[in-house]
């Protein structure tokens, strides 16, 4: 049995930190969630998604919900602020799930990625009063987004990721069942 790196991504954030992630873990697959038709064959599984409307994207929340008996390590992209309420909660909401679901959590990471340009021009052209309209704050946190996942980004997906092999023979000797390191 082996370990699975699946990921969901709409702009290529999420399959970088998936790529790097897979460098620290030679021995694991590594593919695109939609290629992932049956999860019972891997040891555990390395879950990736981009957040959405503050929660996981529909695709991986509808793997995350089908995965059973499986540990699992999280990690994810977003455009907000890494310092915001806004990325707390999509963590608390995506470890929230999985323990719900008896599920062992081992590894977890986030990091901000490069927000898609079309969508800091339609926010722009949004009336000054909608609740979306970029202000100067949110404008330069979208610029700033351009440079992730960097280089120290994807270090850190590694560093997060690299016992994840340790932490799975734990569980199976029954040690750290049921613990959560989100």
């Amino acid at each position: 049995m082996t370990i699975l790196i699946t990921y969901s991504s709409l702009t290529g954030n999420t399959e970088k930190v998936a790529r790097a992630i897979s460098e620290v873990l030679p021995q694991a697959e590594l593919a695109p969630l939609s290629q992932v038709e049956d999860f019972s064959a891997y040891e555990g599984i390395i879950l990736g998604f981009w957040a959405w409307r503050g929660r996981i994207n529909p695709e991986a929340q509808a793997a995350l919900e089908k995965i059973q008996d499986k540990p699992l390590g999280l990690f994810f992209t977003y455009g907000a602020r890494p310092d915001s309420s806004h990325v707390a909660g999509i963590q608390a909401y995506a470890r929230d799930l999985v323990l719900s679901q008896g599920q062992d959590l081992l590894a977890t990471f986030s990091c901000q990625g490069k927000i898609n340009p079309a969508s800091t021009k339609r926010r722009l052209a949004l009336p000054k009063e909608d609740p979306h309209y970029l202000t100067q704050e949110r404008l330069e946190n979208h610029l700033a987004s351009r440079t992730h996942p960097d280089a120290r980004d994807l270090a850190g997906a590694q560093a997060a990721f690299r016992d994840f092999q340790e932490a799975l023979d734990r569980v199976r000797e029954g040690k750290n069942k049921g613990d959560s390191y989100f």
